[in-house]
């Protein structure tokens, strides 16, 4: 079993949430992991990481053939 996350729990979305909460979930978790935003250099890398994921999942979720 894969490690990653679903794209839901990711954003902490449910499975049937609409584009609006999935957006809002999206935009509140990019302002919060956003790389500029962190100006700690040694949790810069992880934070990019985590907004690379939360991206991920976002264009997934609003994808209605990928999702």
């Amino acid at each position: 079993m894969s490690s990653t996350p679903t794209p839901w729990v990711t954003l902490g979305v449910a499975r049937d949430a609409n584009e609006k909460t999935v957006r809002s979930a999206y935009h509140r978790l990019a302002r919060e992991h956003h790389p500029d935003k962190i100006r700690d250099p040694t949790r810069r890398t992880a934070g990019e990481e985590m907004f690379k994921i939360i991206q991920h999942a976002y264009e997934l979720l609003t994808n209605k053939v990928k999702r």
